[in-house]
């Protein structure tokens, strides 16, 4: 299976927010040379980071480091693998100024987003 990318460029800003409230991960990155550094920032502090610049993204992800022989439940009661990633999620975030923001979701939520904010698949 391969990853599926969204377009969310008519409400970017809001579907964030509300891939936030319904998060099971979240964090931050700075570009550090030619290399992302984790950072602690609130969500609020990163979002003042979007500019007109800023490239969005909400992917359907496929964890290619999934093995459900070696899976384990997590505190939800999901299978997930070593790192904590279950064997499909919604990431979304973005790139702006050298800032990173990365939100997984669970993929019980897709089905919400799609209807919700009319999303379609954005084509590569």
């Amino acid at each position: 299976m391969h990853d599926i990318f969204y377009n969310i460029d008519h409400k970017p800003i809001e579907i964030l927010k509300d891939c936030y409230d319904k998060k099971f991960n979240w964090w931050t990155d700075k570009l550090d040379g030619l290399q992302r550094k984790r950072i602690n920032m609130t969500f609020e502090e990163i979002m003042e980071k979007i500019n007109k610049d800023t490239y969005f993204v909400f992917i359907h992800r496929y964890n290619v480091m999934f093995n459900p022989e070696c899976a384990e439940k997590n505190k939800d009661g999901k299978l997930v693998n070593l790192f904590g990633m279950p064997e499909e999620y919604i990431e979304a975030g973005f790139r702006a100024n050298g800032y990173f923001l990365w939100i997984n979701v669970y993929i019980e939520y897709l089905d919400y987003f799609i209807d919700k904010y009319d999303l379609s698949e954005r084509k590569l």
